[in-house]
């Protein structure tokens, strides 16, 4: 049995963690790309209308008795377009899977629904699934802006802030965390929110 990490990443949060996660895990790396670029504007649309985006080919390597871990944002309580497509293309091998999130806000009911959305798309519910906040490593006052959260670019080091998190998340997901990865880096200190890499 293996171990693999599949992640979409839009502004670059989630490809950090997603990077993260397999560096501790020493696993593989399976990233979700889209056909076509996507704007603000196409995120609107896919979560008003449920399009599911195109994909560039994928030729996953995990099989039916590998465990994966699925890392993608979070669009208005819902799962990421093109996480949904992988969804809806590689159902049927995952029988043993977790999810996390690297999102904006907290949102009480959100893991529910999350976990809704999964066990429909995959049709077996999700082993554990992950929030992280990028409105916690903001100041307080900052943290009911937008704009501001939504252009936040999350450094490695800045993940040590949600290491409880994550270690009660890989538990959860019944995963071997590497001998040599068992800590994570302190949390730097607080600063001025970093530009998004688009």
């Amino acid at each position: 049995m293996s171990t693999w990490v599949a992640y979409y990443s839009h502004h670059g949060n989630n490809a950090t963690l997603a990077r993260h996660l397999a560096g501790r895990l020493r696993c593989g790396l399976l990233p979700i790309l889209e056909l076509k670029r996507r704007t603000n504007l196409t995120i609107l649309w896919d979560v008003l209308s449920q399009r599911l985006p195109r994909l560039q080919p994928i030729e996953p390597a995990f099989r039916e008795q590998d465990r994966v871990i699925l890392v993608a944002p979070v669009w208005a309580g819902k799962l990421a377009a093109p996480m949904r497509t992988f969804l809806r293309l590689y159902r049927e091998q995952l029988h043993d899977y977790s999810f996390i999130t690297l999102c904006g806000y907290e949102r009480p009911e959100q893991r529910g629904w999350l976990t809704a959305e999964l066990t429909r798309r995959v049709g077996r519910p999700p082993r554990a699934v992950g929030e992280l906040r990028v409105s916690d490593l903001v100041p307080p006052e900052q943290r009911q802006s937008l704009r501001i959260i939504n252009g936040y670019h999350v450094q490695e080091a800045e993940l040590g802030h949600y290491q409880r998190a994550i270690d009660d998340f890989l538990r959860s997901s019944a995963v071997q965390v590497a001998a040599s990865e068992q800590t994570v880096p302190a949390p730097s200190p607080q600063g001025s929110p970093q530009p998004a890499h688009r």
